[in-house]
């Protein structure tokens, strides 16, 4: 019986990670949306949750909220060095930002897009659509992030950057016992994932694969998207990240760190196994010729 149960149970994983893709797109960062570039003016939406771990005290909260504010100007001093203007409003939607609310563990459980619903809901209205229409708030003219932080002892520190055509959704998990906030650098890298930055850390099964880490830590050591914020003052945005969010050219050599032309070897990895069949064409240069930016 295990003799039979052990290929079967392979090829349910294989099966498995063939259709994931499709399957959670929405639960993070699309691989076939055009992102908009991390320039001009981003108008940013925050909510604070609190749950059954924790209320969220005045002063932790503001304490949280400053360090969104220090995430956004490490981002506009980046931005600098790539002769990119960038500015960040979190004044338009002055009456409900930092808005705090409670939502249950059932709640909770939901997709990011479930979540935002529920809060909205908290504000007496239908649909996000209905609020963003009664704040004259005009998606197709404007640049939009909304911020959730969730008190939550279950998802410690753990991020989730969440994005669909017509919105993008970051949560960040913080633990209620503890005394820390979720830092700046931490902030930053999410909300670059809602511009079309790829993780350039390997983590099996993720991201890149074992060859492309290495070279992505060779290349590029103190680039925020490695996920490393010991070193703070060398931190930066890399030449990579910096064509994805729309500040440098195309460059071939950026391939090798493309996760979705990498996919059929990510997969590989994680199984330990070869995947017959042929590599999907990535759809992530599709609207990024080289020479032009997105």
């Amino acid at each position: 019986m295990r003799a039979n149960f052990l290929p079967l149970a392979i090829f349910s994983l294989i099966l498995f990670l063939n259709v994931t893709p499709s399957i959670c797109q929405i639960e993070s960062p699309s691989k076939i949306k055009d992102y908009s570039s991390l320039t001009e003016e981003i108008h940013i939406l925050t909510f604070f949750v609190n749950t059954r771990d924790g209320r969220w005290e005045e002063e932790t909260l503001e304490t949280q909220f400053v360090e969104l504010l220090k995430s956004q100007r490490w981002l506009q001093a980046e931005a600098k060095k790539w002769n990119q203007s960038l500015d960040f409003d979190n004044e338009y939607f002055f009456l409900d930002n930092k808005f705090v609310t409670y939502l249950d563990r059932k709640a909770l459980k939901s997709n990011p897009r479930v979540i935002l619903q529920k809060i909205i809901n908290k504000l007496k209205f239908h649909s996000f659509q209905e609020y963003l229409k009664e704040n004259e708030f005009d998606q197709i003219v404007r640049k939009l992030k909304v911020v959730i932080f969730i008190n939550n002892a279950h998802r410690r520190h753990v991020i989730t950057p969440w994005s669909t055509k017509e919105m993008d959704i970051v949560i960040l998990y913080r633990d209620p016992k503890s005394e820390k906030v979720t830092n700046q650098y931490e902030i930053s890298h999410e909300l670059l994932h809602q511009f079309g930055a790829w993780d350039l850390y390997y983590k099996r099964g993720k991201n890149q694969t074992l060859e492309s880490g290495k070279e992505a830590e060779k290349r590029y050591p103190y680039s925020i998207m490695m996920k490393r914020y010991q070193n703070k003052e060398m931190l930066n945005i890399d030449e990579v990240t910096a064509w994805r969010i729309g500040w440098n050219q195309w460059d071939e050599s950026f391939n090798e760190f493309d996760p979705f032309l990498n996919q059929e070897k990510i997969k590989e990895e994680a199984i330990g196994i070869p995947i017959s069949g042929k590599t999907n064409p990535s759809n992530s240069n599709k609207n990024k010729k080289e020479g032009n930016l997105h």
